[in-house]
């Protein structure tokens, strides 16, 4: 109500720990290039029928759930697993080899992405099911941040604590182990235009954010 007539809005459901890892720090430079263009963020991690909500598009992992809706493929969620620094001792190598030495963090829900990293790039995990389960990639990431293991988690969520420092890679990306992102519309879309700019902008961004080929010596500061 307090809006501006002048302003146009965008309401958008989103993944949780997408929007705070990633969307949100990254916000501003479509705000700059758009005054008059108001972002509206509410979380949704699980597919809903768009149609008939406020909500003009949904950024979301690709699912059969969300079939009927209109959808833009966005990029990939390339998983790599990262810990704290002090973690590994300086004297080993930040590869695959080092994994099996040191305990695993899981998402609750895709217990199988260990083994099936593991299985990607030939890595014999003797403790690829052990470890601590969490429900959500916020909470990995932090338990990560916190020392209590080695998390798998998409590349766009930690690529600033790798630059940083925060956090180091133990391996490549995982090209089969990731999802894809979506931009999911309804049936009779409002703002197409719109929606279109914000999408190919979000495309932008996340190209900027690709994975390196490998794991740390490729990582370079953001510009």
């Amino acid at each position: 109500m307090t809006t501006p007539s002048r302003k146009q809005m965008l309401e958008l459901a989103v993944i949780g720990t997408f929007a705070t890892k990633w969307l949100i720090p990254r916000l501003p430079s479509f705000t700059r290039a758009h005054a008059d263009i108001v972002i509206n963020l509410s979380t949704r991690n699980d597919p809903f029928v768009l149609d008939g909500t406020a909500f003009d598009a949904a950024i979301a992992f690709a699912h059969p759930a969300w079939a009927g809706n209109e959808s833009r493929h966005l990029f990939r969620s390339a998983l790599i697993p990262v810990c704290r620094p002090d973690l590994v001792l300086p004297s080993r190598r930040r590869d695959g080899t080092v994994l099996s030495t040191l305990p695993l963090l899981h998402k609750t829900a895709t217990p199988e992405s260990w083994p099936d990293y593991a299985r990607e790039f030939g890595i014999d995990l003797q403790n690829a099911t052990a470890g601590g389960r969490f429900e959500q990639f916020s909470m990995l990431i932090e338990a990560a941040l916190a020392g209590l293991g080695v998390a798998l988690v998409p590349y766009l969520y930690v690529a600033d604590g790798i630059r940083s420092g925060e956090l180091i890679p133990l391996g490549p990306p995982g090209r089969d182990t990731g999802k894809d992102f979506i931009f999911v519309t309804g049936a009779t879309t409002r703002q197409p235009d719109l929606l279109g700019e914000f999408s190919n902008w979000l495309v932008r961004e996340a190209t900027s954010d690709a994975p390196p080929l490998a794991a740390e010596d490729s990582i370079s500061p953001r510009t």
